[in-house]
């Protein structure tokens, strides 16, 4: 190389480890040993024939080694899968269908032990799920019962007196859960005086059931024997601290209204305040001086408001499932609400006015599972008004329908009619008479007899003869968007009947036709 030893950077006498250098492009490793006779014996080597077996016998290792790494994962893999992948797939698809509610599944895993005893609490489980199932059907069983027990206690046939005139009144009660704790009532306390009542009884589910049955009950029972409102109450009050072993409580409101004269008592008991719409005007809360809740305290003194209403004055009761009905934010209804849906509402006819309420309710809730119970009733005063009734009995010809024509525009006119009630009585009254007269009786003659009663804003009209059944409700309507040509014989005359009135019924009794429409006045 041309140097001395002593300047090559890796020459030493005492060299302990390997030192590299490189020479043309190449490592070499130095071998260096002083020998015997003083000479310096140096060996170089490249590096790559030194290395060249370790480099391949350490790819043969790894490559020996991968191969024995992947072989021992696919064993790994299938025993794992085989003892713990596949029973815990089996269990996890077993679950599912209990989670189904699927019946009759069975488990059975006999290896691996453990997962053998898994499987065995498994089936325990499913067995005690499928008890469970039974006796929650059971109950569903039982609480579809209990509410239709509970509907079944409350009024639902509206108008609840057809011939009491004097009122109507309209109710509706949409409990929570499968029973609630709110109810109405109402009913007549003596001839003249009628009670209806909303309340509700603190708690939900059955108990609250239960004791609202009691409650109810005991209400109509003690009602029915005291009629002046502020001992009625403080007796109600009594008997409910009496029987109120599990501590609920009761808010209530009650109405007693002499229905000959208007005159009503209203009795809140920590209830929420009604409304009320006088004739022609707009509804209003009618903040009653409060009283305390029923069933707390037995010696409580009571205030009773007194008012009288006029012909077409409206009461509207509720309860404060109503204005505590909850939207998506978690806002209330509440009272401002209430009283814009009772005052947009453009029927006075109580049914029209919940049924109103009902539809805001559902669009301000949206899909928000109802938390309270809901209870509504409305009571419409309509006066005192005397009852006109006036009969015609004659032969049902033709040649006769004169005679009854006048008798009908003589009622109408002595009753002070407007003309297009009159019209509307006339068509209607022409159209059966004449079916009686042409099918009733075949060839002979028979008797027809007809009835008009005036209450306060409806005349019913009454048809009998004895004459071959026929219902003509039961025919159906014409189809009056044909030409008349296209149209089928008949039923055109009933049709207008039924347009004219607001409601008709037939009856068969005693081989006798009754046929009664209304007109409204």
């Amino acid at each position: 190389m041309g140097k001395s030893l002593n300047n090559i950077p890796w020459y030493n006498t005492n060299l302990r480890q390997i030192t590299y250098f490189e020479y043309h492009n190449k490592k070499y490793i130095p071998y260096v040993k002083t020998l015997d006779n003083g000479m310096i014996l140096i060996i170089v080597v490249p590096k790559k024939e030194i290395f060249s077996f370790i480099v391949i016998n350490v790819l043969v290792i790894g490559m020996m080694l991968i191969f024995l790494s992947v072989i021992i994962s696919n064993f790994l893999y299938v025993g794992l899968k085989n003892n713990i992948l596949r029973p815990i797939g089996k269990l996890i698809f077993i679950a599912n269908k209990i989670s189904r509610g699927e019946k009759d599944v069975k488990i059975k895993i006999e290896k691996p032990e453990e997962f053998a005893k898994l499987a065995s609490t498994f089936d325990q489980m499913a067995k005690n799920i499928r008890g469970i199932q039974k006796e929650r059907e059971r109950l569903n069983s039982e609480l579809a019962i209990a509410k239709t027990i509970q509907k079944s206690t409350l009024p639902d046939i509206f108008p609840p007196f057809p011939d009491k005139k004097e009122f109507d009144i309209y109710a509706s009660m949409d409990a929570a859960k499968e029973v609630g704790g709110d109810f109405y009532d109402f009913y007549y306390v003596d001839e003249k005086k009628f009670m209806f009542l909303v309340a509700d009884v603190s708690g939900k589910g059955i108990p609250a059931a239960l004791f609202m049955m009691t409650t109810k009950t005991l209400i109509n029972n003690i009602s029915q024997n005291i009629h002046n409102p502020e001992l009625l109450i403080e007796q109600i009050n009594r008997k409910i601290c009496a029987n109120n072993r599990h501590g609920f409580f009761i808010t209530l409101l009650a109405g007693i209204i002499d229905v000959s004269t208007g005159e009503l008592s209203l009795i809140n008991c920590g209830h929420n305040p009604p409304l009320i719409k006088q004739k022609d005007g707009k509804y209003k809360y009618l903040y009653l001086e409060p009283n305390f809740i029923l069933g707390a305290f037995e010696d409580v003194n009571f205030n009773i408001y007194q008012t009288k209403l006029d012909a077409g004055d409206i009461i509207f009761t509720y309860t404060d499932g109503v204005t505590e009905a909850l939207d998506e934010k978690d806002d209330m209804f509440g009272e401002e609400n209430l009283l814009d849906s009772l005052n947009s509402c453009k029927s006075n006819k109580v049914e029209d006015i919940v049924n109103n309420l009902k539809r805001d309710l559902k669009e301000f809730t949206g899909d928000v599972t109802q938390s309270d119970d809901i209870t509504m009733l409305v009571f419409k005063y309509n006066g005192n008004f005397p009852v006109l009734e006036q009969k015609y009995s004659g032969i049902a010809k033709k040649e006769n329908y004169r005679e009854f024509n006048n008798w009908i525009f003589k009622v109408c006119h002595d009753w002070e009619l407007p003309d297009d009630i009159i019209n509307k009585i006339d068509m209607a009254t022409e159209e059966i008479y004449a079916n009686v007269s042409f099918y009733a009786y075949e060839q002979n003659d028979g008797q027809i007899s007809v009835s008009l009663k005036k209450f306060a804003n409806e005349i019913i009209v009454k048809f009998e003869d004895s004459g071959i059944e026929y219902n003509p409700l039961e025919k159906p309507d014409p189809d009056i968007t044909l030409p008349p040509e296209e149209r089928p014989l008949g039923g055109l005359g009933i049709y207008m009947v039924k347009q004219l009135s607001s409601k008709i019924d037939y009856e068969r009794i005693d081989n006798r036709n009754i046929l009664t429409f209304i007109i409204n006045i």
